[in-house]
C-alpha cells in the first residue's frame, strides 16, 4: 500500500449541505500546512464550488450515494482530491475556465460548474473506470519554506554516507550547470536534510525566494548533477551591493556520497568562472573553524585569508544527521580571490593596526599603499553620520556597515550597540571605508567603545575595501579551539586574541 505522509480523508453524503462542512475540514488542514488565513478562506470556497458542480452533474435527483474527500500534503502545497462513483462527466461540462473556453461553446444547460482559475492553480479530472471519477485540486503556498512544501518525513536527514575514497563512481558524476528556476524546491530540500534550519543563509530555505534573488541577479546558483541526473549540490554567488565589486560564495552543500567526487571543487570552480565573465574584482568565501575542511577546499581554488570573524555561528546550533553539540561559538575565517589585481591601491589604515593589515594584502597577492590622512583631507566632517544595519537574528548577529562618517558617529554607534544588545544580538561586525581618509583617525575611537580587529575585504565598498572590526557581548571563546590551516590565519588569530577586550583585564 503506498504511504501517503500528511493524508487524510473525510466522507460526506451526495448533499450539498454537507458541502460547508467538506470544506471547513480542507480550511483547517490548509491552516495546518501554513497557508494564510485569505487563501484558507478561497480554498474553502473552491472546495464549495466542486462539491456542488460534482452532486449536480454525477447524479440524479433523491439519488444516495457518498464522496470522499481527501487533502494531501505535497511538494507544490495542497492537494484536495473529490472521489464519486457518480455517472461519467465530460470534464469540459462540469468545469468552465472562461480564460480558455472553446469558441463557440455553449454553458452547460443546467446545474453548476467548476471555475479552475478562481480558486485554485491546477485542476485535473481522472476517470477511474469501474472505481468513478476523481477530481484534483491543487493549491500551491507562496513564499513559504521548506517545511511548507515537504511532508516531515521526506526531510528526514541524509544517512552518514560509507565512504569508500579508494572506489571510483559508476560513472562520471557532478557535472555542474545554472540552478533552473524549477529546481529551487529541491535545492531547499537537500540543504534542509543536511543542515536543518542552521544555514546561515535563510533564503534558501524559501524556493520561492530562492528563484526570484536567481531571477534578478542578486544571486547566481549554481548545481551538482550526481548519476541520472540527480541534484546532489547547490552553491552560488551571492551579490549583496547594487554595485558589487565583488560576490561572496556561499550556499555550498553537498550531499553524503559525493563529498570524496570533486562536487565542491566543481561548483566552485564553476561560478569562479561566471564571477571572472562579469568582470568582477574577485570573491570571497567564509569557513568554518570547527574543522579546517572548508578552509583546505578554498586555499585550493586560490583564495588566500584576510579576517576572522570571532563567533559568528551560536554554540546552540545543531546539524541535522549529526551528533556533535558546539563547545562554543563557532568563527568564521574569510579568505579571498582577486580575479582583477589592482596595481597598488592606497588605504587609509589605521597606523596601530598598519604592518598587519600590510601583511593581509600581501597574502592576497597585492601591496598596499599605506597613507596617512592629512589634516586636510579630515576638516569638517558631516554633521549626520550614515550607517546601515543587517540583523541576521537566528544567529544573535549584526552587520554594521558606516556608509558616511559625520560628527554624530560615536552617538549613533552606542545608541545602535546598546539596542541591539538589548534584542540579544551577541556578536557584531562593523565594516570600514579603507578609502574614506575618517577610517584611520575614527578607529581609536570606536576600539575604546569595545570594538576590535578582524581583518579586510578588498571591494566590499563600491569605491574602496574594508577594514572589519567586530563586537562580542561578553562572548567566551577559548582561542586554542580555532582550527586553522593557514599561517597567515594562525598569526591573525594570536593578533586578534591580544586585541579581544574581553579578555583584556
Amino acid at each position: 500500500m503506498e504511504f501517503k505522509c500528511e493524508y487524510s480523508t473525510l466522507t460526506i453524503p451526495n448533499d450539498n449541505a454537507y458541502a460547508g462542512i467538506a470544506a471547513h475540514y480542507v480550511q483547517e488542514v490548509a491552516k495546518k500546512l501554513g497557508f494564510s488565513e485569505d487563501v484558507r478562506a478561497s480554498i474553502g470556497h473552491g472546495v464549495e464550488e466542486a462539491i456542488a458542480a460534482i452532486i449536480d452533474h454525477s447524479f440524479e435527483p433523491h439519488e444516495k450515494a457518498t464522496l470522499d474527500v481527501s487533502c494531501e500534503r505535497i511538494p507544490e502545497g495542497i492537494q484536495v482530491t473529490i472521489r464519486d462513483r457518480g455517472m461519467p462527466v465530460d470534464p469540459e461540462e462540469l468545469s468552465e475556465d472562461l480564460t480558455t473556453s472553446k469558441p463557440g461553446k455553449a454553458r452547460p444547460e443546467s446545474g453548476r460548474v467548476l471555475h479552475p482559475t478562481r480558486y485554485w492553480d491546477q485542476v485535473s479530472f481522472n476517470n477511474l473506470g469501474p472505481q468513478g471519477k476523481e477530481t484534483i485540486l491543487i493549491k500551491r503556498l507562496q513564499g513559504k519554506s521548506i517545511t511548507d512544501y515537504y511532508e516531515a518525513c521526506d526531510l528526514g536527514p541524509y544517512a552518514p554516507a560509507e565512504v569508500r575514497p579508494e572506489a571510483p563512481p559508476e560513472k562520471t558524476v557532478c557535472a555542474v550547470r545554472a540552478m533552473l528556476p524549477s529546481e529551487a524546491l529541491e535545492v531547499a530540500k537537500v540543504v534542509y536534510k543536511t543542515y536543518g534550519y542552521t544555514y546561515g543563509y535563510q533564503d534558501v530555505y524559501y524556493p520561492d525566494r530562492l528563484a526570484e534573488l536567481n531571477k534578478s541577479g542578486k544571486m547566481v546558483s549554481a548545481v551538482a548533477l550526481g548519476n541520472d541526473d540527480e541534484i546532489v549540490g547547490h552553491c552560488a554567488l551571492m551579490f549583496w551591493h547594487k554595485a558589487a565589486r565583488i560576490a561572496e560564495l556561499g550556499q555550498g552543500v553537498v550531499k553524503p556520497g559525493y563529498r570524496l567526487h570533486g562536487c565542491f571543487s566543481n561548483l566552485t570552480e564553476y561560478l569562479i568562472a561566471q564571477a571572472r565573465s562579469r568582470g568582477l574584482m574577485g570573491v570571497y568565501g567564509q569557513a568554518v573553524t570547527n574543522h579546517t575542511f572548508s578552509q583546505r577546499t578554498g586555499h585550493k581554488l586560490g583564495l588566500r585569508d584576510c579576517a576572522l570573524i570571532i563567533g559568528f555561528v551560536p554554540a546552540t546550533v545543531t546539524f541535522k544527521g549529526f551528533s556533535e553539540q558546539l563547545s562554543q561559538r563557532v568563527s568564521l575565517l574569510t579568505h579571498f580571490l582577486y580575479l582583477v589585481k589592482p596595481e597598488r591601491p592606497t588605504v587609509f589604515a589605521p597606523a596601530h593596526h598598519r604592518e598587519m593589515i600590510e601583511k593581509l594584502y600581501e597574502n592576497l597577492g597585492v601591496s598596499a599603499y599605506v597613507e596617512t590622512p592629512s589634516a586636510l583631507e579630515l576638516e569638517n566632517p558631516p554633521e549626520r553620520a550614515l550607517m546601515s544595519v543587517i540583523v541576521i537574528n537566528h544567529l544573535d548577529f549584526a552587520y554594521l556597515e558606516v556608509e558616511r562618517y559625520g560628527q554624530d558617529l560615536l552617538r549613533q554607534l552606542r545608541a545602535t550597540v546598546k539596542q541591539l544588545a538589548r534584542d540579544k544580538i551577541e556578536v557584531m561586525s562593523l565594516l570600514l571605508n579603507l578609502s574614506d581618509p575618517h577610517t584611520a583617525s575614527f578607529v581609536r575611537d570606536l576600539e575604546r567603545e569595545g570594538f576590535f580587529f578582524a581583518g579586510i575585504l578588498p571591494g566590499a565598498f563600491k569605491n574602496g575595501d574594508a577594514l572589519i572590526l567586530q563586537w562580542l557581548a561578553n562572548v567566551e571563546i577559548d582561542y586554542d579551539r580555532i582550527e586553522l590551516e593557514s599561517d597567515i590565519a594562525k598569526e591573525l588569530r594570536d593578533y586578534i586574541r591580544a586585541r579581544d577586550p574581553n579578555l583584556i583585564s
